[in-house]
């Protein structure tokens, strides 16, 4: 048989097993449009081109992940080449002659991450935004595993990038005739591309003969078609899984304790002494972990005490947040109680506690010892009640070992991912947390073509293989909380967790007692189900309006919203709660929708409820708003953090530091309104005020959010505010600081939210709700990780505009942070503003007396004056000539024009800004400043009270200093420090 005969064979067999349009040309085409569109947004120059690239890719497995991760920080610090390199490549004519020098192009943004094979791959995905079914994807090791196939070798790694594509294409043309002459439904490249990913990389099903099954494994050279078989290996620290395996070992094999290497621990009956007393103990007897341990210990035998120590060294010997020093304090003082000894940790083990760990426990793995030393003390019981058969299973493959430590009872995940951890290190990761797990899988899952289930199993089993593909690219442990992947995964848009409020009365039955005895959430839908389930809004409302045809449109709405949250929008991994009576339960939502008939209500989700409710009585803002919202299903995310502490809380019987009476009643700290720092004498030097009089603006800030800044021109109140703002914000964000100008034509719409027209689309000019600057800050200032973080907006010339036009509704939350409102452009929205938005406007007395500002605002704001002959800024111009080593002339004329101008004219009075200028201090430039500026400034002063020579005549630089008996001349002498 003909090399080209096996070949047709197997894929005949292979297109009967597998559907090769929906499996693998369906979704490139998919991706070719996408691509499309990314080149016709670069040919236009617009910006936004990788984003769409990088979008589409993402949704697919046709580049390497570790090629695209390098791709994507090149566009960030190098994206001018970037763009050049893949511009240059996409222009007409578009062809694979164009590889060799995007290879070369992109080689020079970062030769040791972007490699020639993958240059050449990202090349084929550029070539299918202009003709899929001509050029096709490229991956080298699949590729070159089907030319060997062919009893041909590869082109090497060192060959041209055309050349290497342009092998291929020739292969692939050969397929397709060799295809459509057997008959095979093969159309095109794209096919015969998929068709040879097929070959390499799937295997037969059932429905192939044996014989012929056996046959294709040994004509590709499949090693072997046995059940696999697992070893364990080393994993992310070798030094640490040793150390632990010294424990484990003789422990699940029932061998004499590594610490005196004479007691047998792992025993039934030593497991069993200790969870009993610690059962006892627990609830009774106040203290830290060791102080109860102690207690619990008294009066044991020996093989209980080394239990107990071999169980606090596996607790903490895989922590990196731990040093080895108070790792053995910990241990020894187990040891220590004992009457027979040994006192101390052997050396061997004392020396592993040295290595440097695997994870970072946080604060769980020091709060939750107790908890932690229970659930491995019911590990080592369930290990007991094994068969030898079953702990063989276990111990000959970690996927079986995951379903026996799953079946521990009351189940510790925590501690439980990190045993599996150190028993099969390089099958199941470091990762403690539940929700990373998935966080991390849902990340890069592409890699893999999608995920296998939703189960524990079957994330772990996901995580082993993508971290084989990340650790065979960078040769090197993938360290998923460093870079380049934790800023990734953390950021997924699809794992963004948030939080809800659900009405325990569903039609008039009360039902958390029940939902919290059962592990499940649900709500009423009459005979909506499955039809509801993962679709969009629109899809919902259509099925309620064809159910619920009896109510009004807006209850409609209503209620399609309430399905969408809890059919859709909700997800695995997201906070619940649920008011009952007078506390709140509160749980983690644990599946996806389902239908189901639970007392009546037809859609449910499971959820793993805490098992204490928090009172609901002085609940930390925001929730006691959010707890008013109408709805049965509410979006509660901004609480999140609330709803997080209680949910990490120990419970009541966990086996932690109980808490004092009473202490239930406690509410969790959330700092919503950031600590904003004191002023310092650096801002003050620089602002040239006093220190105490900038701590009295931040204080006001502190109490009251929102100050405004007012006097005549020139007295620095911008500069002051924009200084202040920046600097209670922080120099490294800088975006959290907002200026923006109100002018007489400034309306809500430009400050807030309204349409705009947009670009045209099929030539009809649209219009779209567009924010404004206090929506967009909000929105910043509200995002998860900003809330402790103070936003500031400076209202520069605040009284310039028509306010209340301006405010709109935003009146009522400037006095009522807590409250929120419906808005005018989005009355189905509710809105308010952030406790770490804060507000500093300024007003200028000359140009519009603030006399004319409604006292609304008085109300909602606190007033500080800023007049050049009063408190805060009286003495600035002083200090600054004195600072820049200038004669005092300057500020003493600045004191005699104030005086002249009356105190009738207060409002209109000049500030120092005019003379705080390199070019105001010497003779020529103050007759400039005073000719320019002040002079025409007073004649609009006293326009219709005095005529041009009359203010020249009095107001006048020489005026003035004939007055004083001060002369220019003194502007020219230098200022003698130690003169008398």
């Amino acid at each position: 048989m003909t090399v080209w005969s096996e070949i047709l064979q197997y894929s005949r067999l292979f297109l009967d097993q597998v559907d090769l349009d929906s499996e693998e040309r369906s979704y490139k085409l998919s991706f070719a449009l996408g691509a499309k569109a990314a080149r016709q947004q670069l040919l236009n120059g617009q910006q936004q081109w990788f984003e769409t690239l990088r979008r589409e890719v993402s949704k697919t497995n046709l580049v390497n992940q570790y090629f695209m991760m390098a791709l994507i920080k090149a566009a960030n610090e190098r994206p001018d080449e970037l763009r050049k390199a893949v511009l240059d490549f996409w222009v007409d004519p578009v062809s694979p002659d164009k590889l060799d020098k995007l290879e070369y192009d992109l080689r020079a943004l970062n030769p040791q991450r972007l490699s020639a094979g993958g240059a050449i791959g990202f090349g084929a995905l550029l070539l299918m935004a202009v003709s899929p079914t001509q050029y096709v994807p490229f991956r080298a090791r699949r590729t070159a595993e089907f030319i060997r196939l062919l009893g041909r070798e590869p082109l090497k790694s060192s060959a041209s990038a055309c050349d290497r594509y342009g092998q291929v294409l020739d292969i692939l043309d050969e397929l397709v005739e060799h295809a459509q002459s057997a008959g095979l439904p093969i159309q095109d490249r794209l096919d015969a591309q998929g068709l040879i990913w097929t070959l390499t990389n799937s295997d037969p099903d059932p429905t192939w003969p044996s014989d012929e099954a056996q046959a294709f494994h040994s004509w590709r050279g499949d090693k072997s078609i046995s059940a696999p078989e697992y070893t364990r290996g080393p994993g992310k620290s070798p030094a640490t899984e040793s150390a632990a395996w010294k424990i484990l070992e003789p422990g699940l094999f029932g061998k004499a304790s590594p610490i005196d290497g004479v007691t047998q621990t792992w025993t039934t009956f030593a497991s069993s002494s200790l969870l009993q007393t610690r059962e006892s103990q627990d609830a009774a007897d106040a203290g830290g972990f060791l102080e109860r341990l102690e207690v619990q210990l008294a009066e044991s035998s020996n093989d209980v005490y080394l239990l107990a120590a071999e169980m606090t060294y596996l607790q903490c010997i895989a922590l990196s947040n731990i040093g080895a020093v108070k790792k053995t304090e910990r241990i020894n003082t187990i040891l220590g109680w004992s009457p027979d000894g040994p006192f101390e940790l052997p050396p061997e083990l004392a020396v592993a506690l040295e290595a440097p760990g695997s994870f970072h426990g946080g604060m769980g793995f020091n709060m939750h010892i107790a908890a932690h030393i229970g659930w491995l003390l019911r590990f080592v019981k369930h290990i007991r009640n094994l068969s030898q058969t079953e702990l063989d299973a276990a111990l000959s493959s970690p996927w079986v070992w995951m379903e026996m430590t799953s079946a521990v009872p009351d189940d510790v995940p925590a501690i439980r991912y990190a045993i599996d951890y150190l028993v099969w290190p390089d099958y199941l990761q470091p990762i403690v947390a539940k929700e990373d797990r998935k966080k991390i899988r849902d990340t890069f899952v592409n890699l893999l073509g999608g995920s296998r289930g939703n189960t524990e199993l079957d994330i772990a089993q996901d995580l082993h293989d993508i971290r084989q593909i990340h650790d065979g690219e960078s040769g090197q442990f993938t360290e998923w909380y460093g870079e380049p992947y934790k800023s990734q995964w953390q950021n997924f848009a699809g794992t963004v967790r948030k939080a809800w409020l659900v009405r325990q009365a569903q039609a008039g039955s009360p039902m958390a007692e029940t939902w919290q005895a059962e592990g499940i959430v649900t709500l009423p839908a009459q005979t909506l189900g499955q039809e509801i389930i993962g679709h969009d809004f629109e899809s919902v409302l259509d099925s309620v309006k064809d159910v619920y045809g009896h109510i009004n449109l807006a209850d409609q709405k209503d209620k399609a919203k309430e399905l969408h949250r809890f059919a859709s929008q909700m997800d695995e991994g997201d906070l619940v709660i649920a008011p009952w009576e007078e506390v709140l339960l509160v749980g983690t939502v644990d599946s996806e929708a389902y239908v189901g008939d639970f007392h009546g209500n037809k859609l449910c989700r499971t959820v793993d409820w805490h098992p204490d409710a928090v009172p609901n009585a002085d609940l930390p803002d925001p929730l006691p708003r959010l707890l008013g919202e109408p709805g049965g299903i509410v979006d509660v995310t901004e609480a999140l953090l609330a709803i997080e502490t209680w949910r990490k809380r120990p419970t009541a019987n966990s086996g932690e530091n109980p808490a004092p009476s009473g202490a239930g009643t406690l509410k969790p700290r959330i700092d919503v309104v950031p600590q904003l720092k004191n002023a310092s004498d650096e801002l003050a030097e620089k602002l040239h005020v006093e220190r105490q009089d900038l701590q009295e603006m931040i204080d006001l800030l502190r109490t009251r959010r929102q100050i405004v800044l007012y006097g005549p021109p020139g007295t620095g109140k911008t500069f002051i505010g924009k200084h202040l703002a920046r600097y209670l914000a922080g120099t490294e964000h800088a975006e959290h600081t907002q200026i923006v100008q109100f002018h007489p034509s400034y309306s809500y719409e430009d400050f807030f939210e309204g349409f705009r027209p947009s670009a045209p689309a099929n030539g009809q000019v649209g219009f779209e709700l567009q924010p404004g600057p206090l929506r967009r800050l909000a929105k910043l200032a509200s995002q998860a990780g900003n809330e402790d973080k103070p936003f500031f907006l400076l209202i520069d010339e605040m009284n310039r505009g028509n306010l209340a036009k301006v405010f709109g509704e935003l009146y009522f939350l400037l006095e009522y942070r807590k409250d929120s409102i419906r808005l005018q452009y989005s009355p189905d929205e509710d809105f308010s503003l952030p406790q770490n938005l804060f507000i500093i406007g300024t007003m200028n007395t000359a140009d519009r007396s603030i006399a004319m500002v409604d006292a609304a605002i008085r109300r909602r704001f606190a007033f500080v004056e800023l007049h050049p002959q009063d408190g805060i800024v009286k003495e600035v111009l002083g200090r600054f000539l004195a600072a820049n080593g200038h004669p005092a002339l300057v500020a003493d004329l600045l004191d005699a024009l104030n005086e002249e101008l009356g105190s009738d004219k207060r409002d209109l009075a000049v500030g120092p800004s005019y003379f705080m200028k390199d070019d105001a201090l010497d003779a020529a430039g103050l007759r400039r400043v005073w000719k320019y500026e002040l002079l025409p400034l007073l004649e609009e002063y006293h326009f219709g009270e005095l005529d041009r020579e009359q203010v020249h005549e009095r107001f006048s630089l020489e005026a003035l200093l004939h007055g004083l008996g001060r002369s220019l001349d003194e502007l020219q002498l230098p200022i003698d420090a130690d003169a008398d």
